[in-house]
């Protein structure tokens, strides 16, 4: 396995909340702010939500892209531990030198059924493949790349969870009263406390607003249009116009 870069940071900034004051404001609801042991338990909820936001979908705020791979004249597999860290799940990866083109991702099974008797050519890789990246770990690109080249790989990463009071929390300030409200409803669960199905109200409320406002893309109100379309709407285009336009009726 070869270990090509590091991994992008994580700006700091990007909560501008410290996770400290945000557990401690959860606990002072139900006055359980002066008792340690409650107050690492309020950690573990915590916790617990922020799995439960990272199995329920790939969030569009977290789609991020690694260090550049750069590829070794007869090495297949590529450590992705390295350079994306919080990986969840691959969303593109691509060779983007020289010629730019999109690597085609195929499971296992499926390259070894196709691949099985050619596994060990080389050239261009356009294909990636691996056998259990969450226990392994790295891609192997095919064929077998025969020189040096740059592979981009773009992916979600996971919402990262605090480990101590001075953390940031990791996720869009908007959408920080989703782990607020989720926390609170399992704490008052613990409580035995009359609030639970309202803080369970507010939390599906601000997690159908989190979900709705995350998947709305206002690039989709662009049509998508020719140069040769555009040509016959107008008497004149520029050679330089990108073939996008904005339908307005």
């Amino acid at each position: 396995v070869s270990v090509i870069s590091t991994s992008q940071s994580t700006l700091p900034d990007v909560g501008r909340t410290l996770f400290g004051d945000f557990r401690n404001d959860i606990a002072m609801y139900f006055g359980l702010d002066k008792d340690p042991e409650r107050a690492e338990f309020i950690k573990r909820i915590i916790h617990d939500v922020i799995d439960d936001l990272n199995r329920r979908k790939c969030w569009q705020f977290n789609l991020v892209q690694a260090s550049d791979i750069t590829t070794s004249p007869g090495v297949t597999e590529y450590d992705l531990t390295v350079i994306a860290p919080d990986l969840w799940r691959i969303y593109s990866t691509r060779k983007s030198d020289s010629i730019d083109y999109l690597i085609t991702g195929l499971e296992q099974r499926n390259f070894d059924m196709i691949f099985s008797s050619q596994n060990q050519i080389t050239g261009y890789p356009y294909v990636t493949h691996n056998f259990n990246l969450y226990r392994d770990g790295s891609i192997k690109l095919f064929p077998i790349p025969d020189a040096a080249y740059t592979i981009t790989v773009r992916y979600f990463k996971l919402i990262a969870k605090p480990a101590s009071d001075s953390d940031l929390l990791d996720i869009p300030p908007p959408y920080q009263s989703v782990l607020k409200y989720m926390a609170l409803a399992r704490l008052a669960a613990m409580v035995n406390s009359p609030q639970v199905s309202y803080w369970e109200a507010k939390g599906k409320e601000a997690y159908d607003e989190m979900n709705y406002i995350d998947e709305y893309n206002p690039e989709e109100d662009l049509r998508f249009m020719s140069t040769e379309e555009m040509q016959s709407r107008t008497s004149y285009i520029s050679p330089n116009v990108r073939p996008r336009f904005l339908d307005l009726w």
